[in-house]
């Protein structure tokens, strides 16, 4: 499924997900999980301790815990009804 394939948008929708690229979702996922594989950890631990008082390492892994997250939500609900197809 592509975000073009969205034919019910609610109102946060222009605000998050159409400020992305228009891709099939295992696509966007590896990608997301390439971007993080990308990461410089020297780099963000050069940053310091505390960003905002966060740590920058915490942040990273925020990211990554928010999208499996997400990707839960879907499984749980629809993976299920999937199988009985």
């Amino acid at each position: 499924m592509k975000i073009s394939d969205v034919t019910y948008a609610p109102t946060y929708f222009d605000a998050y997900i159409s400020q992305v690229a228009d891709l099939e979702l295992s696509e966007a996922l590896q990608q997301s999980l390439e971007a993080i594989d990308a990461l410089d950890l020297d780099k963000l631990h050069a940053l310091g301790d505390r960003v905002n008082e966060l740590p920058v390492l915490a942040v990273g892994f925020t990211l990554f815990g928010h999208q499996n997250h997400h990707i839960r939500i879907l499984e749980e609900p629809y993976f299920p009804i999937l199988q009985t197809v």
